[in-house]
């Protein structure tokens, strides 16, 4: 069986899911700018009136683009968080679980 701290966290579990969620982001991250970096390198070609209809839309999408690369960072910023806390509530034995008679519990040991 995996390690296990007193709570009964599965490291490797805990790594895998957290790395899943991370890669997600990134990717979605990526797509993001993408497709914000196309919309600025095509607006350059083009000539009056549609040129200023696509800067507009550019910009809106450029401030959507910024607004959602901010709620990723506060995505990743929330599973950094959660992390943290299954982390010290299996090495503090939270619920009781805390060291057994025979010596001290096991550490669950996470790779940021």
């Amino acid at each position: 069986m995996p390690p296990q701290g007193s709570v009964g966290v599965e490291a490797g579990g805990v790594d895998n899911v957290v790395t899943a969620l991370q890669e997600t982001i990134s990717n979605l991250r990526r797509s993001v700018n993408e497709i914000d970096g196309s919309a600025q390198a095509v607006v350059k070609g083009w000539k009056g009136d549609s040129h200023d209809k696509f800067v507009e839309v550019a910009n809106i999408w450029n401030q959507e683009a910024s607004d959602l690369n901010t709620k990723f960072d506060r995505f990743n910023d929330a599973i950094d968080s959660g992390k943290s806390t299954i982390v010290n509530m299996d090495q503090a034995g939270f619920g009781g679980g805390g060291a057994s008679a025979g010596g001290s519990a096991p550490q669950t040991t996470l790779h940021t």
